[in-house]
């Protein structure tokens, strides 16, 4: 089998999408999301299962199964060989009950699943790592963090949460969220660009112009903020501003833009499902997991209930 995104001859060299599964209930969200991208004929797909370990030995670190034909030159029969040729044929047959079939490209590494993925997706160039959406877990869940959450923010590519309600690849169009005018946001503007000329798709960029907010004083009484007409037009004065400015730096200067009003979740969840978008793009400013846990963080809370697939451009990628 060729390897996924080699030229062979003269054929076109398309974006590698990484779609990692797991042993969990999103595995056929992951599935299905990989197999809509192939379907578009703009990208090649490849399957990874991490093989877990329980007390790792930097040794067995790297070593990954490719479905290709096995070159001469092989690990040598040892223990730990052995263990490791263990682990990839239970990784193997964990994607084949996913539902991966024999001619889909396949790779299984052994380690750490965050680690491994980003060394993939280095090594193979890859243009997005798909991954199932994080469960809405305990606080001591969210503190620690689990993979997708983890490559939001470690990752050195994009990250695509894929959900059941919609697919990429769909014929709508890429919707991406402008926050302000700083290195995560451009990354983000110029990875929906990428998508959106890939998957031949409309683009849209969004900004939320004011979300609510609430001045309080004394014993926990609330006021409403200042919402006077002069200041909400220079809020939109410049949110416009801000999106013709991130979508020209992004050379899609043509691109629509809206502005938006309310909660930014809420906001960017609604026009995305209200356009059928194929990907919502945001980008992850880096907050750590503490403060993102209290604090709250868009690119967190869209990951856990946005209505079609999150694209989340990491700090690494600006």
């Amino acid at each position: 089998m060729a390897r996924a995104g080699a030229r062979e001859d003269d054929a076109p060299v398309h974006p590698l999408v990484l779609c990692a599964i797991d042993a969990d209930d999103r595995a056929a969200d992951v599935l299905a999301a990989g197999r809509r991208l192939a379907a578009t004929g703009a990208f090649a797909v490849v399957y990874v299962h991490v093989a877990r370990v329980a007390d790792p030995l930097p040794a067995l670190h790297g070593h990954a199964l490719d479905t290709a034909p096995v070159l001469a030159g092989a690990l040598q029969e040892s223990e730990s060989d052995a263990w490791v040729r263990e682990a990839r044929e239970e990784g193997l047959s964990l994607l084949r009950e996913a539902g991966v079939d024999d001619e889909e490209e396949t790779v299984v590494p052994v380690g750490e699943p965050v680690a491994e993925l980003n060394r993939l997706a280095d090594e193979r160039d890859a243009a997005l790592v798909v991954v199932g959406a994080p469960d809405r877990g305990t606080i001591g869940e969210a503190l620690l963090g689990s993979v997708s959450r983890r490559l939001a923010r470690e990752g050195c590519r994009p990250v695509l949460v894929a959900r059941s309600e919609r697919l990429p690849g769909s014929g709508g169009p890429v919707v991406c969220g402008v926050e302000r005018d700083d290195d995560a946001t451009r990354a983000a503007a110029a990875t929906a660009v990428s998508l959106a000329r890939a998957l031949d798709a409309p683009l849209v960029f969004a900004h939320v112009v004011h979300p609510p907010a609430v001045a309080v004083a004394g014993a926990g009484v609330v006021f409403p903020p200042d919402h006077s007409s002069d200041v909400l037009r220079a809020e939109r004065e410049a949110g416009e501003q801000l999106l013709a400015d991130i979508a020209t730096q992004a050379g899609a200067p043509d691109a629509e833009r809206v502005l938006l009003d309310g909660p930014p979740v809420t906001a960017l969840d609604r026009l995305a499902c209200g356009r059928g978008a194929d990907v919502l793009v945001v980008g992850c400013h880096g907050r750590g997991p503490i403060r993102a846990a209290l604090a709250g963080a868009v690119d967190r809370e869209l990951a856990r209930s946005a209505g079609c697939p999150i694209v989340i451009v990491p700090p690494a990628c600006a």
